[in-house]
């Protein structure tokens, strides 16, 4: 990294005629998409969960 006087922490080689080449989008990106899916992967677990535990037409109910 070298260090330019407008800031102090400015990697030229992110840079592709004047403009990034994108990589730290599609980590941000990639990011966001797997703690959607973590996300969603427990409240689905949780749903079923619950609908095994509150659903009247089990023979056997299962108690928390």
């Amino acid at each position: 990294m070298e260090e330019l006087p407008g800031s102090p922490m400015y990697d030229e080689s992110l840079k592709i005629d004047g403009r990034s080449d994108g990589t730290e989008i599609v980590k941000k990106l990639q990011d966001i998409v797997l703690v959607f899916l973590i996300h969603g992967l427990w409240f689905s677990a949780w749903s079923e969960v619950l609908f095994l535990c509150l659903s009247p037409e089990l023979k056997y109910r299962v108690r928390i």
